[in-house]
């Protein structure tokens, strides 16, 4: 079996030390971003030049070609047939926050040789799988729409909760949908059991909040001052078109608005958790994130508008409480919670508040594809929602096509069923270890990337058995 992995920032140590320790039994052929990860391939992990092919270096390449009107017709037809007509070309380019500071002719043949330069390399190359993480720019959405046409199966890492401190789904496409390779195991029934009866009895941490270290307005101020001054001489660093993934990286604004944002956030007044009013929950996503922009369509990008929408359609005596993402807090202006303010029945509740315990007082969860809608099929509640989480499969879950339809969902009577036998069937197919850690600093841990490894190679595994 042929793996194929894409390597940009860290993932590189993740697939280089994959390859090392597997490359008996997988063969292994690598994509690179840049530079960085394949010197970082090639003199720390010994591997082979012939085994690696630069990504950004062959993208230049396919940008000198002269793109007509009818290639780009041909590859929207090509993204709509993939995607199930879920993405066209143009809200393809629309849902890459990369390209904002490139222009229209530029993303469209931008795009256009992203895709060619995949579909040639699948042709040659003709692995079985391609392995990155959750479809979150061109780069990787073009890859996956080149994959889906060739019947290779685009694989990314996620982690949800389960049986062991992390745990690891391997999810398909560019969506939430697994690829069951194992079928349901029985003797996981005392442990699914013991997981669950642990969850409905006490509050639970913040999925992976060790991760991410929310700071003070003060604190960023010195960061922010850099970063604008970075800004400044870095702004024109990347002219090229294949480099505009860097080209937005540099001018980034991301670490200023943080302080300025926390400077007013004082002045937010939350409300307080009530747990006898009638309400349903909605978590805020992270923007830009993967699961808003691309596991959601592109459609829900803004977020404030699909909450007012949702608030409107509630029944009567019916709150709906809102709480932001608690692993970044100060990413979101404060006019967007002064504007949610305003609407007489939304309750606008603080970060810092257990969601868990909103998650369990509540009528039920109202997301996009967030972890707090399989939270909640854990306290037997409902959840509505918009995109295309993991846990679509489940019972007490209700797929809302359009926000005119919500209404008429909520309104109907709803039998809850037990969802044992799925979640049975999805720890079946869920490995250990923490692929998490990956996205920041903290990578060196000797034993969870063992663990990790072991757990890829029982999913590769796992794939070549069910394929023959």
């Amino acid at each position: 079996m042929k793996i194929c992995f894409f390597s940009r920032c860290n993932l590189v140590y993740l697939y280089g030390a994959i390859d090392n320790a597997l490359k008996s039994k997988y063969e292994f052929v690598h994509v690179v971003y840049s530079d960085k990860e394949y010197n970082i391939l090639v003199n720390h992990f010994n591997i082979s030049k012939d085994r690696i092919i630069h990504f950004k270096k062959n993208l230049c390449n396919y940008l000198k070609y002269d793109y007509s009107e009818n290639d780009y017709y041909d590859l929207d037809k090509i993204i709509q047939k993939a995607t199930d007509n879920r993405f066209n070309l143009n809200l393809s380019i629309q849902v890459d926050r990369a390209l904002q500071y490139k222009s229209y002719e530029d993303s469209e043949r931008l795009i256009t040789a992203i895709y060619n330069f995949w579909n040639d390399y699948f042709d040659k190359i003709k692995p079985n799988i391609v392995v990155h993480e959750m479809v979150s720019l061109s780069i990787n959405h073009l890859c996956a729409v080149a994959a889906k046409e060739k019947k290779i199966l685009y694989v990314s890492e996620i982690q949800i909760p389960g049986l062991h401190k992390t745990n690891l789904l391997f999810a398909n496409y560019w969506g939430g949908s697994v690829l069951f390779t194992n079928e349901c195991n029985i003797t996981l029934k005392k442990e699914t059991e013991k997981f669950i009866d642990d969850f409905n009895k006490k509050n639970q941490e913040v999925f992976f909040g060790g991760l991410f270290k929310n700071k003070s307005a003060i604190k960023y101020l010195l960061p922010a001052i850099k970063r604008f001054i970075s800004i400044k001489m870095n702004k024109n660093k990347y002219p090229n078109l294949e480099d505009y993934i860097d080209n937005f990286i540099v001018n980034d604004k991301s670490c200023i608005n943080k302080y300025k944002n926390l400077k007013l956030y004082s002045k937010i007044k939350w409300d307080s958790f009530d747990k006898s009013k009638n309400y349903y929950f909605y978590p805020f996503h992270l923007e830009p994130e993967a699961a808003v922009f691309f596991w959601g369509d592109g459609i829900y990008s803004n977020q404030i508008k699909l909450i007012e929408n949702i608030a409107a359609s509630l029944p009567p005596n019916t709150y709906l409480y809102v709480k932001d993402h608690p692993h970044d807090i100060g990413y979101r202006n404060p006019n967007d919670y002064f504007q949610l303010k305003k609407i007489n029945n939304i309750k606008l509740i603080n970060a810092n508040e257990s969601g868990y315990n909103i998650i369990k007082n509540s009528k039920g969860v109202i997301t996009i594809n967030g972890s707090a809608g399989f939270e909640a099929l854990l306290l037997n509640k409902p959840v509505f929602y918009f995109g295309h989480p993991y846990y679509e499969h489940f019972y007490n879950t209700f797929k809302i096509e359009n926000i005119r339809d919500l209404k008429n969902v909520l309104n109907k009577n709803m039998e809850i069923k037990s969802n044992f036998e799925n979640f049975m069937e999805l720890f079946s197919n869920t490995y250990e270890g923490n692929t998490a850690i990956f996205y920041s600093e903290n990578y060196h841990d000797e034993q969870n990337l063992r663990t990790v490894i072991k757990s890829f190679d029982l999913y590769f595994s796992d794939i070549e058995r069910i394929k023959c």
